[in-house]
């Protein structure tokens, strides 16, 4: 049997190389860039990617002209630089990234992410790399019949460039300083698949995400505080802590001792009211517990079996709760509750209209419903992506500060933030996938979220726009 250029690609693609690469791309995407956020195992894919992928799309061209031998260097050329500049257009165009998401979703599953960052072209060495050891192989020629050592590789490359592991992402929880345009508090969580939280630390930024600085350790939960502008209190286990300027300040511990309660969905609740009685609720144990005292000493309230999330409503003691399927409100700061009403979803993220306490947004693991009566009745505003398991539901709503009739809101798993110009009444969806989104006042940037691993962004233009999304993690532990 002869020898052919295309038998001499076959080789390389089955070199230890190749499968080095490989597995270097199996791995870092199925595990280390999760477990191990950094722009190390951040630009590990792309290098080896942009190392085996070439090779695959070369041998499969190659082997479709086989009756051009003659060609087959100028095709690898023309293959090479077609990804090369695939690449490039990719990292520094986010309209042609989001294109390319578009276009790919349906083998992908949306797990392209449009989301330009220039200094991925760091990895373009390996594609320079991959084409020397391509060009040798159509130079030395090999026989056809050694292509079947490569066809293992072949498959392993498609499977791993379009289906991407996600893993879990970082809880990246965020909050807007409501006195301070451009100032963001960032809580960086690491969670596993099963619900663990491991704190990593508090973030503050005061121009919008350009640069963030640590200011404290990590917590499970955190809010403003609305004793102190610029003061956030925080939980971690059964710990209530006050963030004040740079370190963290006094803490108290609840009454009782035994562990907390772990919600899904909600995470962990933590609700600290602007009420003059200051009141905060958590979840502890079996039971939802006031404090009326920064934390010093707890009350239990109410049962918390099937407790879905709670929200309170800028009006004095109006709460709502969402509990084994049903809608509850309080008007006494939760010392009594009434029926309201059906709830339509299992898992929720619960927000209240600060200008309209009856207008309530509900993103859940069905999409986005809307009340208008206080909870007595819902309907489905947003139901083109559902979310079917609790744990993987990253959801929340956030009505605009300046623009009342504004809403923002988020559903984890791959949805991208979700916006509102009508009280939530209808909705459009962003390009970039949303974990938390918080929204500043005027002027901007005045909106950032969470986009799962790839780290925090701002909006590049005004409402209703707000696409390009610009990158704003400098200082965050993201690659």
């Amino acid at each position: 049997m002869s020898s052919t250029p295309v038998g001499g690609a076959f080789r390389v693609l089955g070199s230890k190389p190749a499968w080095i690469a490989i597995g270097v791309l199996l791995i870092n995407d199925g595990y280390l860039k999760y477990a191990f956020p950094s722009a190390v195992t951040g630009k590990l894919s792309d290098v080896a990617e942009l190392f085996v992928l070439p090779l695959a799309v070369a041998v499969v061209a190659l082997s479709v002209a086989t009756q051009f031998p003659r060609f087959a260097t100028a095709i690898a050329v023309g293959v090479y630089a077609a990804i090369g500049a695939v690449f490039v257009a990719m990292k520094t165009d986010v309209g042609f990234a989001s294109a390319i998401r578009a276009a790919l979703g349906p083998v992908t599953g949306g797990g392209t992410a449009g989301v330009a960052d220039p200094t991925d072209l760091l990895a373009l060495p390996a594609l320079f790399a991959s084409f020397a050891l391509i060009y040798r192989g159509l130079r030395l020629r090999a026989t056809v019949s050694r292509r079947w050592r490569a066809l293992p590789v072949l498959g392993l490359v498609i499977f791993a460039s379009v289906a991407n592991t996600p893993g879990v992402p970082p809880n990246v929880q965020l909050i807007a300083d409501p006195s301070h345009s451009g100032t963001f508090y960032a809580l960086y969580v690491d969670e596993d698949y099963y619900g663990g939280t491991y704190p990593r630390g508090m973030y503050r930024t005061i121009d919008a995400g350009q640069s963030w600085t640590r200011i404290a350790d990590g917590a499970q939960r955190f809010a403003l505080d609305p004793d102190v502008p610029g003061g956030l209190l925080t939980l971690d286990r059964d710990i209530v802590s006050a963030v004040r300027g740079d370190r963290p300040n006094a803490s108290a511990r609840p009454t009782t001792s035994t562990s907390t309660q772990e919600l899904y969905g909600a995470r962990r609740l933590f609700v600290v009211t602007s009420w003059p009685s200051r009141d905060i609720f958590i979840a502890h144990d079996t039971s939802l517990f006031r404090s009326q005292d920064r934390g010093s000493s707890w009350v239990p309230i109410r049962d918390t079996t099937d407790l879905r999330d709670v929200a309170a409503a800028t009006v004095e003691g109006m709460l709502y709760t969402i509990q084994d399927d049903r809608t509850l409100k309080s008007t006494d700061h939760g010392s009594t509750w009434r029926d309201v009403g059906a709830f339509p979803a299992e898992y929720v993220r619960l927000s209240i209209d600060p200008r309209d306490p009856e207008r309530l947004v509900a993103a859940t693991n069905k999409g986005i419903y809307l009340s208008v009566d206080g909870g007595g009745t819902w309907r489905s505003a947003w139901s083109k992506k559902t979310i079917t398991y609790g744990r993987d539901f990253s959801g929340g709503a956030v009505f605009d500060p300046d623009h009342s009739e504004r809403v923002y809101a988020t559903l984890g798993g791959g949805v991208g933030l979700l916006v509102s110009g009508d009280g939530g009444a209808t909705w459009g969806e962003s390009e970039l996938p949303a974990l938390s989104v918080a929204v500043g006042r005027e002027p901007g940037p005045r909106v950032l979220i969470h986009a799962d691993y790839r780290g925090v962004f701002h909006e590049s233009r005004p409402w209703p726009d707000l696409e390009p999304w610009t990158k704003a993690s400098v200082g965050l532990p993201f690659r």
